[in-house]
């Protein structure tokens, strides 16, 4: 937990209904704030810190809910040593 700085995508496109919930995890991340609560809830609530995830363990591209209450959206993002690269919001169950 660091404070980061934030970098969007040229193609990043937030759904309207996540504007607030997306602008309170910039904040929370420009703050150095916990991004625990917004992982993957097999890692936190089922104490699966193994779960194989491929786009994690392949590209360093990591997944965060809009909420700690888990989202049907996704924040797609590379979290480096002092900044955060925003990708892209998709669907949880996208093919793509």
């Amino acid at each position: 937990m660091k404070p980061r700085m934030v970098h969007e995508s040229r193609e990043l496109s937030v759904p309207f209904e996540y504007r607030p919930d997306y602008k309170g995890l910039v904040a929370l991340i420009k703050a150095g704030g916990d991004l625990r609560p917004y992982l993957s809830r097999d890692i936190l609530k089922k104490k699966r810190p193994d779960k194989n995830d491929p786009l994690l363990n392949s590209w360093g591209i990591q997944h965060l809910h809009f909420s700690a209450e888990g989202t049907d959206q996704l924040l797609f993002c590379v979290i480096a040593e002092s900044d955060v690269f925003v990708i892209q919001t998709l669907p949880h169950d996208a093919e793509d």
